[in-house]
């Protein structure tokens, strides 16, 4: 695997993790409507999690993306590059055809390969930030945010989000 290609996945696994974040923002109505909505808006009800993740339907999996993990890993990708994650939804880590494959991963990422980890040591500057952001901030907020762990054979992996 080339360098560029390295960059390239790991932008892909960016994009598909964070699509995964905001798969359910895709389905929420604008920020401010009109006058005669806001009647009905109650913002002080908290969300609260219905089960572990792994526990939860699709519907439950949606809202919680859209309530608790899309804001969250929004403000980590904007705090890693504000600029290409200016934008952030359902696409960054679930793929352009999201809606399509039900958010399902991996989808539409580049595949990382069964050898060359850990990225964060890459002699390329961009593939090492890039392998650093995700082994040490998106990896593990994920892990926390779906109820895996990091270690044993439940646990979070590249490959969640990436074929090999």
């Amino acid at each position: 695997m080339t360098p560029s290609s390295l960059v390239t996945l790991l932008r892909l696994r960016s994009a598909a993790l964070a699509l995964v974040l905001l798969l359910p923002v895709l389905g929420c109505p604008p920020a401010g409507g009109d006058d005669d909505d806001a009647a009905d808006d109650d913002d002080s009800t908290e969300y609260v999690k219905p089960a572990d993740f792994g526990d939860m339907d699709f519907d439950q999996r949606k809202e919680y993306m859209t309530q608790i993990v899309e804001p969250t890993m929004q403000g980590f990708f904007q705090e890693f590059d504000a600029e290409e994650y200016a934008e952030f939804s359902c696409p960054v880590c679930h793929g352009d055809d999201a809606e399509d494959v039900e958010y399902e991963l991996p989808n539409q990422l580049e595949d990382l390969p069964l050898s060359g980890h850990p990225y964060s040591q890459s002699s390329d500057p961009r593939i090492a930030r890039y392998g650093e952001f995700m082994e040490d901030v998106v990896k593990p907020q994920m892990a926390q945010l779906l109820d895996r762990p990091l270690t044993g054979p439940q646990r979070m992996s590249c490959y969640d989000c990436h074929d090999d």
